[in-house]
């Protein structure tokens, strides 16, 4: 245990933790939280539904999270607050959440990445990332990527990931980054993980901030996931000594969350409502940052920026979807097809699922030579290269 994580629990102790007293608004604002079903996700739903905001809550467990909103609405009965399944160790489970968003909101005014797991089990996600990893910075990157459309909808945009002082012992294992072969301990993979959600790259940003934050040692289960009897009796046991309560340990968020004075500050990280200037230079290493960025990008979405694809018959079926998918990776798609009215109504649905969709349609009739001639001409006007070519129709 280092000393910053000592005089974490002393103030805690000592009842030195700030309470945020703002009054703000979120009126007609959308606000997105992970894992809400629970702890300070519930808690931080239920005080930004008591401002106004609709909430979106993203769980796994949807029999918790009805639970967790009636009981938010019992609370605040004015709550306007629904659940959408989300499982973040599921890139699968991402994507149709984000979809469900786009389906249903024109913005989103704030995200906040609250859910997390701490285990001392090494597990794999479904897409085969160690578990803690893929779970609380994986799930998180995608999350947030495929949402920045909407969030740059909203005038004022911010992106909270709630982190903890874990990161202060953290180290990007870039070269073995699933714990693999011995390297995997519950330390390691959480101090991994939340060190990644410091990576600033969304703080750069001129539209959306973005803040992280410890809330700090908090009275929630937190160790359920630990499977050693002795390690789970002593997590237990130090937070039922030292833990603050859920209300207090949902400050620091609802101050990144709220507080005005921020807008003008973007990429920084908070404890006890307050910016840390002293951060560790793990956390502050830009080269590890951007290293972080480029390695997500690749394990979440194997990427095709700067490509270009073909695809012919793509107005309908596989092949449509087979555009969709292969926008989501950042590629330039040329579909070829005979009814252009469909294809122009293909390219229409697929913007609006994917709205950095870059696709276009170039008449194709594969019964006809001259068809064939034609569009191959437009393509050897407009580009330098094909990347791949899908025989689909």
């Amino acid at each position: 245990m280092n000393l910053a994580i000592i005089i974490d629990l002393a103030k805690n102790l000592l009842g030195l933790r700030n309470k945020y007293s703002g009054n703000t608004r979120l009126d007609g604002q959308v606000v997105v939280i992970t894992g809400a079903n629970r702890g300070i996700g519930k808690e931080t739903a239920y005080q930004l539904s008591l401002r106004g905001a609709k909430i979106i809550i993203g769980c796994r467990d949807e029999l918790r999270a009805e639970n967790a909103i009636k009981e938010i609405v019992s609370l605040n009965p004015n709550a306007n607050i629904i659940h959408i399944k989300l499982d973040l160790s599921s890139l699968q489970s991402i994507r149709a959440f984000v979809q469900q968003i786009y389906e249903n909101e024109t913005k989103i005014d704030l995200l906040i990445n609250n859910a997390a797991i701490a285990s001392d089990i090494e597990g794999k996600t479904e897409d085969g990332f160690e578990l803690i990893f893929g779970t609380s910075h994986l799930g998180h990157y995608l999350l947030t990527l495929q949402l920045l459309p909407l969030l740059r909808k909203a005038p004022k945009a911010r992106v909270i990931n709630v982190s903890s002082l874990a990161y202060a012992s953290g180290r990007i294992h870039f070269e073995n980054i699933n714990l693999r072969n011995g390297a995997f301990n519950m330390m390691a993979a959480n101090s991994q993980s939340k060190l990644a959600t410091l990576a600033k790259r969304l703080g750069a940003n001129t539209t959306i901030n973005a803040y992280s934050l410890h809330p700090g040692l908090v009275d929630t289960e937190w160790y359920r996931h630990i499977e050693s009897p002795v390690v789970k009796f002593i997590a237990k046991n130090v937070t039922k000594m030292f833990a603050m309560s859920v209300e207090r340990g949902t400050q620091t968020t609802l101050y990144c969350a709220l507080e005005e004075s921020l807008d003008s500050e973007s990429g920084f990280y908070y404890d006890n409502c307050l910016l840390v200037d002293n951060m560790y230079a793990n956390a502050t290493d830009d080269k590890s940052a951007e290293l972080l960025w480029q390695l997500s990008a690749d394990l979440s979405n194997r990427r095709l920026d700067g490509q270009v694809v073909i695809i012919t018959g793509a107005n309908t079926g596989i092949g449509k979807e087979t555009a969709y998918q292969l926008t989501l990776r950042g590629a330039k798609v040329i579909i070829g097809c005979r009814d252009e009215l469909r294809a122009e109504n293909a390219i229409k649905e697929i913007v609006f699922r994917n709205p950095n969709a870059n696709i276009i349609h170039i008449k194709l009739d594969l019964s006809s030579l001259q068809s064939i001639r034609a569009f191959v001409q437009q393509i050897y006007e407009n580009e330098t290269k094909i990347d791949i070519l899908v025989n689909n129709a």
